[in-house]
C-alpha cells in the first residue's frame, strides 16, 4: 500500500512542476498562484484518505 501511495504522490508532484514550468512567470503570481496551489492540496489530501 505505502508503494502505491508514493507512486500516487510522485505523479501528482511531477504533474504541478510540469503545469508550472509550462505556465509561465506571467501567470504565477498572485492569487491564481495561491488558488492552484490550494487546489493541489485539497487534491493531494483527498488522495492520501482514499489510500491511507
Amino acid at each position: 500500500m505505502s508503494s502505491t501511495m508514493l507512486n500516487v504522490g510522485n505523479v501528482i508532484g511531477l504533474a504541478v512542476l510540469v503545469t508550472l514550468a509550462n505556465a509561465g512567470p506571467s501567470v504565477l503570481s498572485g492569487a491564481p498562484l495561491h488558488s492552484g496551489l490550494a487546489q493541489g492540496a485539497q487534491l493531494t489530501t483527498f488522495w492520501r484518505r482514499c489510500l491511507g
